[in-house]
């Protein structure tokens, strides 16, 4: 399936694990947002490259769960000409980035994630320059 793969996809999980989802469940709502409504489940499976009684498990865990509203979180909020009021205008209920770059979307702070390997790199920096 394609996702995150490796260390990124532990993270993702361990993110979204308190809203109930998985790397699998938020894969699929994403191929269904990209297809706009109008993909048929071998489509969709053959997009999410799965099979299709894997898809009709996933589909069945989220309509389980009363997934109805669409809902967005993103690493870098890098939008373009408003395309974030555009989302939302389009259905979107919520969109929350991280706040890697300053948006009025930022809602989760990755700062405890980053700042540890920085100081890393930048003591190691000062140490070659001595």
């Amino acid at each position: 399936m394609l996702g995150w793969q490796g260390a990124g996809a532990s993270l993702l999980d361990e993110r979204l694990k308190d809203l109930g989802v998985t790397q699998a469940r938020w894969f699929t709502m994403v191929c269904l947002q990209r297809g706009g409504g109008g993909l048929t489940q071998r489509e969709l499976a053959h997009l999410m490259t799965i099979e299709n009684p894997t898809l009709v498990r996933l589909l069945d865990s989220l309509e389980e769960q009363g997934m109805e509203a669409i809902l967005c979180a993103a690493v870098h909020g890098i939008f373009a000409e408003a395309s974030d009021q555009y989302l939302l205008a389009a259905g979107l209920q919520s969109l929350v980035t991280t706040n890697t770059i300053p948006h009025s979307t930022n809602g989760i702070d990755v700062s405890e994630l980053l700042a540890p390997p920085i100081r890393h790199f930048l003591n190691q920096d000062r140490s070659k320059s001595r």
